[in-house]
């Protein structure tokens, strides 16, 4: 789980401003403690079947959840680069974005995906797509073996009439 946190100092406006809902005196400062994680921290799908990804993101302000607190996550490169939205928190600090692979034919690639809040925190997590590997190569059937010991019981008696009558 990738992690970050910001401590910093701030003025009322500032924190009216940022967290929406807290009341304080104009006058007053604050030290301001937040936290955001996001998982999972890196994550790896093959196309073209597994084509869907969900990213949460936790918030923690003072180590308790903020509900409502806008999260945006925004896909900043990779083949689905350009994708984002804006989610509110829960009343557990989470939330939720999910996507799903949109190029068609599938290139493998590394979307990076950039989770971020208000008070100035985001976080960057990988998300690996892959081709399926080769196809397959057939193997010898039943009937592939059966076409190759006809073959040679063929040329076996013909290899040796050939070398009888070379040697007489």
């Amino acid at each position: 789980m990738i992690k970050r946190s910001i401590t910093f100092f701030a003025v009322a406006a500032i924190i009216a401003a940022l967290l929406p809902g807290i009341a304080m005196a104009e006058e007053e400062d604050w030290i301001i403690t937040a936290t955001l994680e996001a998982v999972p921290e890196m994550a790896v799908s093959v196309l073209p079947g597994d084509a869907a990804h969900s990213v949460t993101g936790i918030f923690l302000l003072y180590g308790a959840p903020r509900e409502g607190m806008p999260m945006t996550f925004e896909i900043i490169s990779g083949p689905n680069a350009g994708l984002s939205d804006t989610i509110p928190c829960d009343d557990t600090g989470q939330a939720t974005f999910s996507y799903t692979y949109t190029q068609d034919p599938p290139v493998p690639g590394e979307d990076v995906i950039r989770v971020s809040t208000p008070p100035g925190l985001y976080v960057d997590i990988i998300k690996r797509w892959e081709l399926a590997g080769p196809p397959v190569v057939p193997n010898i059937s039943g009937w592939g073996l059966l076409a190759a010991a006809i073959m040679f019981g063929l040329l076996i008696p013909i290899a040796a009439r050939s070398y009888l009558h070379a040697r007489a």
